[in-house]
């Protein structure tokens, strides 16, 4: 280190006692504090007004997410319905095969350092996230890699190469 930034340190550490021996505690009397309490006892709402409250249960906790509703139709693949019998859910690889099938690019634009894959209007830049909806949900998927040839997409941590047709 310095010896120029020691020197100052020191100096600076040594004014900050110095300071901190000559200052003294100040208690307010009871009669400043009971002032003080008056004051801000006028400040107090006793009542919410009914528009204050509205606004309010408009609010949604940002810290709550509610459980999606899963709809309980016992309808089985073949359209007829089965007490208790549903189709096992899907993992996260079935799902991305399926939305892989859905995206058909039609091609990358690479300029610098950046990286695009063209999918019609809509231009994904690598590392991006595309939202796609498949069978009845939204899912947002990630791609990771994209080239002339091939593409790479991430969901939770299941991930798969698709060829540019």
């Amino acid at each position: 280190m310095n010896p120029f930034v020691r020197i100052s340190i020191a100096i600076a550490g040594a004014a900050v006692c110095a300071s901190a021996s000559f200052a003294q505690a100040q208690i307010s009397s009871l009669s400043d504090r009971e002032a003080i309490l008056a004051t801000a006892d006028r400040f107090a709402v006793e009542t919410v007004n009914e528009e204050v409250l509205a606004r309010f249960s408009r609010i949604s906790d940002p810290f709550f997410l509610p459980e999606p509703e899963v709809p309980a139709t016992g309808m089985n693949s073949a359209g007829g319905s089965s007490a208790g019998s549903f189709a096992a859910p899907l993992s996260d690889n079935e799902i991305l095969a399926g939305i892989s099938e859905l995206i058909n690019p039609s091609g990358v634009l690479e300029f610098g350092s950046n990286t695009l894959l063209l999918l019609g209007e809509q231009r994904v830049p690598v590392g991006g996230f595309l939202s796609v909806q498949y069978k009845g949900n939204k899912y947002r998927v990630q791609l990771l890699k994209a080239d002339a040839k091939a593409f790479v997409l991430r969901l939770n941590e299941a991930t798969i190469l698709k060829r540019i047709q």
